[in-house]
């Protein structure tokens, strides 16, 4: 009943445009339909590092660069049209947080430069290449456990993704 009522609310403004900040749930098709186009931020280089957690999972699997993409949504996760990008080199020496600051900026800058567009629908895109895909799931407490057999990059890399105030990496010593 209250989702009902928050929809005929939303109906009753008629907008033209929903526009996201790498929120972390799905829309229903039913609030989809509503505007006639709704944009994202996705805190990850799409087509790569779909879905949860883009710039941990980016560190913990060794890419490159992070980075922030604005995409139109679509009933998929993170698989709609690209509009713009902005990415930034992930350093040894980068955690999560300090990579999640630059992405502020990125997201300020990608933002400020596409506003214009955005306002007068006039943007472009670019399908995205599925064959590059890479979906990543919501991280789980378990996801920070560590072998000591594991190479030391790997370990490295966990401890980085993982610092506060997310759920640090760990091991278990004698399976206590």
């Amino acid at each position: 009943l209250e989702y009902d009522n928050f929809i005929k609310k939303i109906e009753a403004l008629k907008p033209d445009l929903f526009f996201i900040n790498s929120y972390s749930m799905i829309l229903k098709k039913d609030l989809l339909s509503i505007p006639k186009k709704t944009l994202n931020i996705h805190a990850g280089l799409l087509p790569k590092n779909r879905g949860c957690n883009p710039i941990q999972w980016g560190i913990i699997n060794e890419d490159k660069y992070a980075g922030v993409s604005l995409h139109e949504v679509d009933e998929g996760i993170d698989t709609g049209a690209i509009i713009d990008q902005r990415k930034t080199l992930i350093k040894i020496d980068d955690t999560w947080a300090s990579i999640n600051d630059r992405i502020h900026s990125l997201i300020s800058e990608l933002i400020k430069e596409n506003l214009e567009k955005i306002v007068n629908n006039q943007w472009t895109w670019q399908l995205q290449d599925d064959t590059k895909a890479l979906y990543n799931r919501r991280r789980k407490l378990e996801d920070g456990l560590f072998d000591w057999s594991f190479p030391t990059i790997a370990i490295y890399n966990l401890v980085r993704a993982l610092i506060d105030p997310l759920p640090g990496a760990f091991y278990i010593l004698n399976n206590l």
